[in-house]
């Protein structure tokens, strides 16, 4: 704390009082150099992808998208192999994979499993069908079976 007089005599020193003015000098460094950080700063802030919002319009003409069934391997919780509908062995499994047609064009499986499962046995069928030659394995997860909620859709405007 600097110590002076605000008035009397120039040439002395120190007259053993506190100056009550604030010395400004610090606060405006500070102020000046946080004003240039900000304005280097503030143009890189704002970069980033642009995105163009998707029509929301009500269209009555829509029609519902088609459901897509895709090949999904089922695995309940006794570990029993589920696929189109029939039941199947490990070696079964392995040669469908092997041989389908289907399969093997696309290359992907969708694979659901209990959540009761052991994930050991999980992890085996997926090495199964991946040496088998599929290259795109899906995971599919029901919300209901996780406790979760579905997130409902927006409302309409």
């Amino acid at each position: 704390m600097a110590f002076g007089s605000s008035g009397g005599d120039k040439n002395k020193r120190f007259s053993g009082g506190a100056i009550a003015d604030i010395n400004v000098t610090p606060l405006v460094d500070i102020l000046l150099v946080l004003l240039i950080i900000f304005m280097v700063t503030a143009p890189t802030v704002f970069h980033g992808a642009r995105l163009v919002p998707p029509d929301i319009t009500p269209n009555d003409n829509k029609q519902e998208p088609q459901k897509d069934e895709k090949d999904t391997l089922i695995i309940d919780k006794k570990g029993t192999l589920k696929f189109r509908g029939s039941l199947l062995s490990k070696t079964q499994l392995r040669k469908i994979v092997k041989t389908d047609p289907q399969l093997r064009k696309t290359k992907e499986l969708y694979l659901q499993a209990s959540l009761d499962l052991d994930y050991g046995k999980v992890m085996e069928i997926i090495g199964l069908v991946r040496r088998a030659g599929i290259r795109k394995l899906g995971i599919v997860v029901e919300t209901n079976e996780l406790g979760l909620t579905p997130t409902p859709p927006p409302p309409k405007r």
